[in-house]
């Protein structure tokens, strides 16, 4: 859900916070169903908050799956800006923990968008787990025409992996995509969803 060329110079500029200081509120619901080479189904649901002003997002989230009925919740604070090409330049700390095991760890992630066209973009990104105390880097890009849009990453978190995802908005609110993701040494895992943003 993120997304912009120009040379490194653009970088260098002062930017600017990239929301008005009023407070946006937006929430929403998805449903996933989930289907591992292995051939079983498992299904989830997953729901959150989030409030934006000034630049800063503060968002609740929280899924379940059937796979171990556990539950898992998030909170994140990311300040995002905007400089004078349109790249775009986003610094998030979220907080992880799960209901069933106890696991939780928090990251700090950094990830640059760049505007190549009106609907190609590209993005590349960093993600520190402070207690597991490892490295997550990825890249991606991004192809939009009409309600539909496409999107393909690569990455590694310490294995190499890679997805791609179809989206359509039916409406302003409804969409659903299908995502395909791999990685070495595993089975590859194609993902269904269904959501509603208010």
């Amino acid at each position: 859900m993120k997304l912009f060329a120009t040379s490194a110079a653009a970088l260098a500029l002062v930017a600017a916070p990239m929301a008005a200081s009023a407070v946006e509120l937006s929430y929403g619901y998805q449903a996933n169903a989930m289907f591992p080479e292995d051939g079983d189904t498992y299904y989830s649901g997953e729901g959150y908050i989030e409030g934006t002003a000034s630049g800063v997002t503060l968002g609740l989230w929280a899924g379940t799956t059937d796979i171990d009925e556990s539950v898992d919740f998030e909170i994140s604070l990311g300040y995002g800006w905007e400089f004078a090409t349109g790249v775009t330049l986003d610094a998030t700390a979220t907080g992880y923990t799960n209901s069933e095991d106890g696991y939780d760890d928090t990251d700090v992630n950094l990830e640059l968008g760049f505007p190549v066209s009106d609907p190609f973009a590209i993005y590349a990104g960093a993600t520190y787990l402070i207690d597991a105390e490892d490295w997550d880097v990825y890249a991606g890009a991004v192809y939009s025409f009409g309600d539909f849009a496409v999107t393909g990453e690569v990455g590694d978190d310490g294995t190499t992996y890679w997805s791609l995802e179809g989206a359509y908005a039916f409406t302003d609110n409804v969409w659903a995509s299908a995502e395909y993701a791999d990685a070495d040494g595993s089975d590859y895992e194609v993902t269904v969803s269904v959501g509603y943003d208010f």
